[in-house]
């Protein structure tokens, strides 16, 4: 699958995929958004693009681009929320 193949990249849009009822949709909505990048370095480059994010919205961190869209900084706050999870069901598992 890659980032130019429309099938994937409407896969990767729906955000309607429920991950525990259809695990094998919502694992290629994840390598939809990924496309044809190594996930490995998307991850890699997550703390430049992050940092880039800020410094574009300089003043607007709060401002919502859409109805319905987050703004800079509460994408920013899901991303930390998402990354403590993960931490802790990590150890969870280590743990068991």
């Amino acid at each position: 699958m890659t980032r130019s193949d429309p099938s994937s990249v409407d896969v990767a849009l729906d955000r309607q995929v429920d991950p525990v009822a259809d695990a094998e949709k919502y694992r290629r909505v994840l390598l939809g958004l990924v496309g044809d990048r190594d996930p490995a370095q998307v991850q890699a480059e997550l703390a430049d693009d992050l940092d880039a994010m800020v410094r574009e919205a300089g003043a607007h961190l709060r401002t919502r681009p859409a109805p319905g869209e987050w703004s800079v900084l509460e994408v920013l706050a899901h991303i930390l929320d998402a990354e403590i999870t993960s931490a802790a069901r990590y150890r969870w598992i280590l743990a068991q």
